[in-house]
């Protein structure tokens, strides 16, 4: 009797080792459907936070709020590409001044093309 506890034992811990090795085995194989699916989810997601308007890596203007010296909207490349020192803020006025952009506007901020 003690002899067939241990048999089952060891039988139902390989069976328990396969079973996880299939399943496994299974997500590793539907890996790249799944991972296509859920982009797509976060796509459609992200488009409908845009009113409709799409991300374009070259084209896109990224825009900021400048609360402190000017009080408007500047193109954040054009000011990150000024590498001010940091603490200097006639610096960083001159850099937000010459990075203001029509694109960057306030009125032009939530306008569906």
């Amino acid at each position: 009797m003690i002899r067939e506890q241990r048999h089952n034992k060891a039988f139902s811990t390989m069976e328990y080792f396969v079973l996880m090795v299939i399943l496994m085995s299974a997500l590793y194989a539907f890996k790249d459907p799944f991972l296509r699916a859920m982009a797509g989810k976060w796509k459609s997601a992200g488009e409908q936070f845009g009113y409709g308007r799409q991300f374009h890596p070259t084209d896109t203007v990224e825009c900021a709020y400048d609360n402190l010296y000017s009080k408007g909207w500047y193109d954040v490349t054009c000011y990150e590409n000024k590498r001010c020192p940091l603490g200097n803020d006639g610096c960083q006025m001159a850099a937000i001044d010459q990075c203001r952009n029509s694109y960057c506007d306030v009125n032009r901020a939530y306008d569906i093309d």
